[in-house]
């Protein structure tokens, strides 16, 4: 039976990710078509594997597969991920200075908490600093950074006393760009709000965070446990979309670490968390990285688990090609909502504030509002124009793959 070209690809990103040297590698690429050799290249940059990727063929002396501007672009990427990544560990330095200075407690996650566990900083580049604050600092955190001139010119004060509690119950984190055009996202919690009313998993983070040496600065980072839980979450909630790494990262702590992730699914008491993490497992396992426990989570838990539509749907998804409409997520909450009507009405006439925390508007008046009301309402005409076409045409570039709705109702389900 012929494999699935997702499945295909899987084998492929298994091999230059895996320690275990090449053995199919050379074989399994020739025998794709041209359709799909342009997709796994694609693959490789979106998903930012430049720096494995290049390791591994010249390894394994498989430069020879690729052609030449293919290879050109992902030594660029790699050299710019490498100069980002030094980029950002300079301003993560300063940064921490500052929150020091004010007495700031701050744990970092994802990239600057992964990147210790790799030899080499160029296999996990990070664009950006992920940052979880308790919701009581947040607002002092946002001010301390506008009080000491560190954002960027365009960064407009916009969150105050009066209005923090109420874009903490819609957003989940405050983004902002410094002088140095480094992106920072400050969390006051780890799920987003349409998908939990509270974070179930945020308390936590703060009882096990761990000191940790940063490039000669000493910053909080989530234990191994929380580590592993916030990127699968992370991987489930983003849909997999562009998370490839994330296969990378469990591999290698896993290797670096004993985990045991039967114990540690048993611990989460949210039944929803406990469920992404089960399918974002699954995948992992899917992808040949060995999940210790595995087969007694299956039992444990057997009355929840997903079935083989589902994972390989998450797979689809994973290996997915298609640049994703911006109109597509509006497209998914209408589709699964019961009230399409009042959903899209909402995205196209918002409340006042909403407006004032997308387009950060530092004095609001009616006049101000009018005219973002005006921006907005254009704005989301000229996606809108995409909607009728997406609600005929919910497949996948060239494959017309249909994504059902089977993994929201699991998720869904009571």
């Amino acid at each position: 039976m012929r494999k699935s070209p997702s499945k295909v690809f899987q084998n492929l990103i298994n091999e230059i990710i895996s320690e275990d040297g090449c053995r199919d590698f050379k074989e399994i690429f020739i025998e794709l078509d041209s359709l799909n050799k342009n997709k796994f290249k694609k693959i490789i940059l979106e998903n930012k594997l430049s720096s494995y990727f290049i390791d591994f063929i010249g390894k394994n002396n498989l430069l020879y597969l690729f052609d030449k501007t293919f290879l050109e672009n992902c030594e660029y990427q790699k050299k710019r991920f490498q100069i980002n990544s030094l980029n950002i560990i300079r301003e993560a330095q300063q940064l921490h200075k500052v929150f020091a200075s004010e007495g700031l407690n701050p744990i970092y996650l994802k990239g600057m908490a992964f990147q210790r566990e790799y030899d080499d900083i160029a296999l996990r580049p990070f664009v950006d600093i992920d940052i979880l604050f308790d919701k009581s600092e947040l607002l002092k955190v946002y001010e301390t950074l506008h009080e000491k001139n560190f954002l960027a010119k365009t960064e407009k004060k916009y969150l105050n006393g009066k209005n923090i509690e109420d874009f903490c119950s819609k957003f989940h984190h405050i983004h902002l760009i410094t002088k140095n055009n480094i992106s920072i996202e400050l969390h006051h919690r780890l799920t987003e709000t349409r998908f939990f009313l509270e974070c179930p998993i945020v308390k936590n983070f703060y009882k096990g965070a761990r000191n940790e040496d940063f490039f000669g600065e000493k910053i909080r980072i989530p234990s191994i446990e929380n580590l592993i839980v916030h990127q699968l979450c992370h991987f489930f909630f983003s849909d997999f979309k562009g998370l490839i790494r994330t296969l990378s990262d469990i591999k290698i702590i896993t290797r670096n670490h004993k985990v045991n992730f039967y114990e540690i699914l048993s611990r989460i008491e949210n039944k929803k968390i406990r469920k992404s993490l089960i399918l974002s497992l699954e995948l992992i396992h899917d992808s040949n990285i060995k999940i210790e426990n595995l087969n007694q989570i299956r039992s444990v838990y057997r009355n929840d688990y997903p079935n083989k539509q589902i994972i390989s749907e998450a797979r689809e998804k994973l290996f997915d090609t298609r640049k994703k409409l911006r109109v597509e997520n509006l497209f998914d909450n209408i589709n699964k909502s019961d009230e399409a009507f009042t959903v899209l009405a909402r995205k196209i006439f918002p409340e006042r504030n909403s407006l004032i925390y997308e387009y950060k508007i530092p004095k609001p008046n009616n006049l101000i509002i009018f005219k973002a009301y005006i921006r907005h309402f254009f704005k989301q005409l000229f996606k809108l124009k995409d909607l009728v076409f997406l609600f005929k045409n919910t497949y996948k570039d060239g494959d017309n793959l249909k994504y059902t709705n089977a993994t929201y109702l699991w998720f869904n389900r009571n």
